[in-house]
């Protein structure tokens, strides 16, 4: 019982922590948001938020390398090795496929994103080294990169914004920003003593990035297929609308992130010990279900004012809608606490499930999608479906294990 207390006392304590840190960190991101939007019109806001975006595609696949390298510490230098190849192959395909990517959404250079193709191999290898962090449970370094990344990119970013425009503001403070961390990271994790999961050989991390990284392109699909689809569909000014409805409604996601990212390493550290992860999920569960309402319950209450106080009376239009997208993405949070749950425990039936959820969402908006409502409403489904194939499988799961534990009590 004392082992038990101790943990959920470590669990609050880092959790606490780290969640102060990740409310910061998405403070100061929404502020670099906020201030473009205040800076630009509508259409160069869209055109900013685009380059935001992509690199928030770039993240998600980051994170797979992040949560393979904190599950496996032996594997750091394959892990390492690897990030430099996928992301230089990345790289090479956006500069080639540029021109395409500047017509299909109404780019007006591809400067800033031939940039921006060039940080994400560092973006990578960077997210190794936070996964070495994260895993050793060092999380005053873990959060520490995102401290520095983040107040980089707000400081460089702004001032690059007032002084060249949108596209070269947007893409020197995230170019700098990458490199701020990239740097730090490195020297952090240089001194971090091993306390994951050692493997005999690379198959295994192999099987688990694999999984991860397929989860982690479902969740690109997910966060961000609408925006860059309305991006496609919808007009230069349309799109930058929606931009700032997406970014507002967001902030349940980015808000209950850190929740994730202690479950997942606490899991795996009480699993190594033989020890119930049970109550760990419930815990996390809780917290983000409790965020998530009191987020949504403001949206829908003070719709105008939140609008009007982050972006200005140009984007009052969109209000109206902000409770209906706070509601997706918190369905999607909430989601995401039972998926790297079970992702932690090995089990890649989530997985499945939220690649169909995404291709799901992807075929409802591209078959509907005059207004922001059905964008919206599309997303719905897709998260609705998620949300609850989620936990008729924990439950299945849940029961199963519990049968077999009393089988085997009944047979000693």
């Amino acid at each position: 019982m004392s082992k038990l207390k101790t943990t959920n006392e470590a669990l609050l304590s880092t959790g606490f922590m780290l969640m102060v840190s990740t409310l910061v960190v998405n403070i100061g991101n929404y502020a670099f948001n906020l201030l473009a939007g205040r800076l630009l019109s509508p259409e160069a806001f869209g055109e900013a938020n685009f380059l935001v975006t992509c690199l928030l595609a770039i993240s998600f696949i980051a994170t797979a390398f992040q949560l393979t390298a904190a599950k496996f510490s032996d594997a750091q230098n394959q892990l390492t090795d690897l990030a430099w190849l996928i992301g230089f192959l990345i790289c090479v395909s956006v500069i080639v496929g540029s021109n395409t990517i500047v017509d299909t959404f109404h780019l007006t250079s591809e400067t800033s994103l031939l940039f921006l193709a060039i940080a994400v191999p560092f973006y990578f290898v960077m997210s190794v080294g936070r996964g070495k962090l994260q895993g050793d449970l060092r999380f005053g370094h873990f959060a520490a990169t995102y401290q520095i990344e983040m107040w980089t990119r707000l400081i460089v970013g702004i001032s690059m914004v007032v002084l060249f425009g949108a596209a070269w503001g947007i893409v020197i403070g995230l170019f700098v920003s990458i490199g701020s961390g990239f740097i730090y990271t490195h020297l952090a994790q240089k001194s971090s003593k091993s306390g994951s999961i050692h493997i005999k050989s690379f198959g295994g991390v192999s099987v688990f990035l694999g999984a991860t990284l397929v989860y982690e392109l479902s969740q690109i699909v997910i966060n961000n297929g609408d925006v860059l689809m309305v991006k496609h569909y919808f007009t230069t000014q349309d799109a930058g609308l929606y931009a700032a409805l997406a970014l507002t409604g967001r902030v349940v996601y980015f808000g209950t992130w850190s929740v994730v990212m202690v479950l997942f390493p606490k899991v795996i550290e009480q699993k190594k010990k033989g020890q119930p992860t049970h109550h760990l999920l419930i815990k996390s569960f809780a917290i983000v279900a409790l965020i998530a309402i009191l987020i949504v319950v403001g949206c829908l209450a003070f719709p105008d004012y939140i609008v009007g106080t982050l972006f200005g009376k140009n984007y009052l239009s969109i209000s109206h809608y902000l409770w209906q997208y706070a509601s997706v993405t918190a369905l999607f949070a909430c989601a995401n606490v039972w998926v790297y749950y079970h992702l932690s425990l090995d089990r890649k039936t989530p997985i499945v499930l939220s690649v169909f959820a995404g291709i799901l969402q992807l075929t409802l908006l591209y078959f509907k999608h005059g207004n922001f409502g059905d964008v919206i409403q599309g997303q719905c489904i897709a998260m609705l479906f998620l949300f609850f194939s989620l936990l008729v499988y924990h439950f299945s799961v849940t029961t199963r294990d519990f049968s077999f534990q009393q089988k085997n009590i009944q047979l000693s």
